[in-house]
């Protein structure tokens, strides 16, 4: 669905809306095809305690949801990015709290703080300045001056565009990119590794994206040595596929 909306937003309206109605008929087909069949209808589960149960089972993914986006603002704001979200979904909680427990004066005043702390959350968690975040051993920060000087030089280069809101691109990072295996052939093979971090939507890195004729992340742009035209790997990477690329080239040779 995350490709879909991406891609919906850079497309014409009627593509775009074709895009859109495509996933409400998706999301919608099982509710009429329930309402269409009552026999598929009298097999769901009778309603009971189960579905309590199934409730607060399903409150645990959005908890980690939540630590989740407070890692990301971390990264977003520094180290006190997740301390500052934190407190505030603590005096949001609190005022929730205050409305549900007490009368209609309490209600009003727990509405006024609640957005009291909303304004000073937004304009406390607003970063003043571009702040940068670290880069891995072996990486380089994407610069599009190292980029020229690499392929003038005819080096194979790698890039990384990545964000740590993406899960896919931490995943791929921890199982692939990062593992000491594809680091020991990406040195034996002198590529230049950067990193394109888009996390706080760079215009560089959105610039350098269109140019590839994408709009979202994970990216992964591959230029052989000698070659200025990329070769786009798959999102969801193995280490078979790192080890092609330099497989390939010595058959090249």
């Amino acid at each position: 669905m995350g490709v879909a909306l991406g891609t919906a937003a850079v497309l014409p309206a009627v593509e775009a809306l074709l895009i859109f109605l495509g996933l409400g008929m998706g999301l919608a087909a099982p509710f009429v095809l329930l309402c269409a069949s009552p026999v598929l209808l009298k097999r769901l589960p009778r309603p009971g305690p189960w579905m309590e149960k199934l409730r607060q089972f399903l409150a645990f993914p959005l908890y980690a949801t939540v630590i989740w986006l407070l890692w990301v603002l971390g990264r977003i704001l520094g180290e006190s990015g997740w301390l500052i979200g934190a407190l505030l979904l603590l005096a949001v909680t609190f005022t929730l709290w205050l409305g549900y427990n007490f009368s209609r004066i309490g209600r009003i005043i727990a509405w006024i703080l609640m957005l009291t702390f909303l304004v000073i959350g937004y304009s406390t968690l607003t970063p003043k300045e571009k702040t940068f975040s670290k880069v891995a051993a072996g990486w380089q920060e994407y610069d599009r001056s190292l980029l020229d000087q690499a392929l003038e030089e005819g080096r194979p280069v790698f890039i990384d565009y990545t964000a740590a809101w993406c899960i896919t691109c931490q995943v791929n990072k921890k199982l692939v990119l990062d593992t000491p295996e594809v680091q020991r052939l990406f040195h034996k093979n002198k590529v230049l590794l950067l990193r394109a971090d888009w996390t706080r939507q760079d215009p560089e890195i959105t610039e350098a994206l269109a140019a590839l004729g994408r709009n979202s992340v994970p990216v992964y742009a591959w230029y052989p040595a000698g070659s200025r035209e990329p070769q786009l790997l798959p999102q969801i990477l193995q280490e078979s596929i790192i080890a092609d690329l330099f497989n390939e080239k010595r058959k090249g040779k």
